[in-house]
């Protein structure tokens, strides 16, 4: 949203003022603009990286994947270490279904491999909350 001026040659908004011999100018307000967060990418959207990744393929509205990776954001780190196997026998069936282990290889490697993956989506996802240590400075 763009400054919108007054009388007296400044934004009604944020109140950034211009020379009066010169036309208004095009200016984002920055009294307008609704400051967005950046999301932080959860569990589940590090594991879909690492799986699209591995083998090339995105979720599609039939298979579901989209709900898992919500539902593992919502769990957050702590939450998908309780639900581990859940989300193994999820990858395992996943994998199956795709033919994931012909793409991937040996590095999809059955349950084992699995639950790494998993374990580095999680590790992804704590290291990229985690507060930066100031004071090694």
């Amino acid at each position: 949203m763009e400054c919108v001026p007054n009388q007296q040659n400044q934004c009604y908004y944020c109140g950034w003022t211009w020379r009066s011999d010169v036309p208004f100018p095009h200016r984002i307000c920055p009294a307008r603009v609704s400051p967005r967060t950046p999301r932080i990418p959860g569990v589940g959207d590090y594991l879909h990286r690492i799986l699209k990744r591995l083998t090339g393929e995105a979720p599609t509205a039939k298979c579901g994947c989209e709900n898992r990776i919500a539902r593992m954001n919502a769990w957050g780190p702590g939450g998908c270490r309780e639900h581990l196997e859940e989300i193994v026998d999820w990858l395992m069936a996943e994998a199956d279904k795709h033919g994931w282990r012909a793409k991937a290889g040996r590095r999809l490697g059955g349950r084992f491999g699995c639950r790494q993956l998993v374990r580095l989506a999680i590790w992804l996802a704590e290291r990229a909350t985690a507060e930066p240590d100031l004071s090694a400075s």
